[in-house]
C-alpha cells in the first residue's frame, strides 16, 4: 500500500489526461518503430504513465487517485463525433467496400459473441461475462462497454460488470493499437502499394513515413479553417446531440429494448474520415481503399 495518495479532482485529471497524450507523440515523433508501424500515440503515452504510476504504487511510494465525473460525459462526446465527418458523398466514395466491411463486421461481432459466450459456458463462469469480453468491448470499447456494463448491473444484478467492461476494452484497445499498426504497414508494404498520384510526395518513401503521421496533428485538416467560430459550432453540435440523445434514451427506459444511454447519440459510420486511396504497382487499374489510423469504430448497440 502506498504511503502518499494523490487525488486529483475532476479538471486536474482532464490535464493529466492531455499531458500524457502529448507525451505519447512527442516519443512517437522521436522513435522512429513506433510511427513506422503506426503504434497510436495514446497507447504510447498510456503505457508509459501506466508503467510508473505501477512502479510508484509498487514501491509504496505514490498512489494515484482520479476523479472519473468525466468518463461518461466525455466517451459520450466521443462516440459522438466520430460521426460529424459521415456524408453522402464518402459512402458513395467507399462504394461496394463499405457493403463488405459492414458484412465483415457485422459477422465478426457475432463471431465474438459465440466464442465469449461459449468459453464462458465451458468454464462455469456466468454468459455475461462472454458478452463482456465479446463484441460489447471488443467491437463498441470503452463506451459501449461501460453502457452495458452499468445496465447489467443495475437491471440484472450482475456486480463488477462496469470494471470487467473497462479491463475487456482497455485489453482490446491497447492489443488493437500493437497489431492493427505493424500488421496494416506489412500489408502496405507486402503489396507495394503507393498513394494515387497527385498526392504529396507520392511514390516515394519519404511519402509513406509521412502518411503514417497522425494526420489530426501533422497536418491542417481540409474544410472550414479552424477559428473560434468553427470550434464552438463543434461544440455546440455535439451538445445538441448528446442532449438529444439522452432524451431518447429516457423515452425509451420504459420499453423493454436494450439500449444504453451512449447509444442513441452515437452516429457511426464506417470511417469518419475520407478514406485514402492506394494502387497497387502491380496493376494500374486496379485499387483498394486502406483506411489510416482513425477513430473509426464498428459499435452496433443493441436495440
Amino acid at each position: 500500500m502506498a504511503n502518499l495518495v494523490l487525488k486529483l479532482d475532476m479538471v486536474q485529471t482532464v490535464a493529466l489526461a492531455s499531458l500524457v497524450l502529448f507525451a505519447g507523440y512527442a516519443i512517437r515523433r522521436r522513435v522512429g518503430v513506433l510511427d513506422r508501424y503506426n503504434i497510436p500515440a495514446p497507447v504510447v503515452g498510456g503505457f508509459l504513465f501506466a508503467a510508473v504510476a505501477l512502479a510508484l504504487r509498487l514501491r509504496g511510494w505514490l498512489a494515484f487517485e482520479f476523479d472519473a465525473t468525466l468518463q461518461a460525459p466525455l466517451m459520450i462526446a466521443f462516440f459522438t463525433t466520430i460521426g460529424l465527418g459521415a456524408s453522402l458523398r464518402l459512402l458513395r466514395v467507399g462504394g461496394v467496400q463499405v457493403g463488405v466491411f459492414l458484412v465483415v463486421a457485422a459477422v465478426l461481432a457475432a463471431l465474438q459473441d459465440t466464442v465469449g459466450v461459449g468459453l464462458a459456458t465451458l468454464l462455469g463462469v456466468h454468459p455475461f461475462l462472454g458478452l463482456i469480453a465479446g463484441s460489447i468491448t471488443m467491437t463498441g470499447g470503452h463506451g459501449t462497454g461501460a453502457a452495458f456494463g452499468k445496465l447489467m448491473e443495475d437491471q440484472y444484478g450482475f456486480q463488477g460488470a462496469v470494471t470487467l467492461a473497462m479491463a475487456a476494452a482497455t485489453f482490446g484497445l491497447v492489443s488493437g493499437g500493437l497489431l492493427g499498426g505493424p500488421v496494416g504497414t506489412l500489408l502496405i508494404r507486402r503489396n507495394r502499394l503507393h498513394p494515387e498520384p497527385g498526392a504529396a510526395n507520392a511514390g516515394t518513401v519519404a511519402g509513406l513515413e509521412h502518411a503514417a503521421l497522425d494526420e489530426e496533428i501533422d497536418t491542417e485538416p481540409a474544410g472550414e479553417a479552424p477559428t473560434a467560430y468553427s470550434l464552438m459550432k463543434g461544440i455546440a453540435i455535439i451538445l445538441v446531440s448528446c442532449g438529444r440523445g439522452r432524451c431518447s434514451a429516457a423515452g425509451s427506459a420504459n420499453t423493454s429494448r436494450c439500449r444504453p444511454t451512449s447509444a442513441p447519440c452515437s452516429v457511426r459510420p464506417s470511417c469518419a474520415t475520407p478514406p485514402m486511396r492506394w494502387r497497387t504497382r502491380r496493376s494500374s487499374s486496379a485499387w483498394w481503399t486502406i483506411s489510416g489510423p482513425s477513430p473509426c469504430r464498428s459499435s452496433w448497440p443493441w436495440r
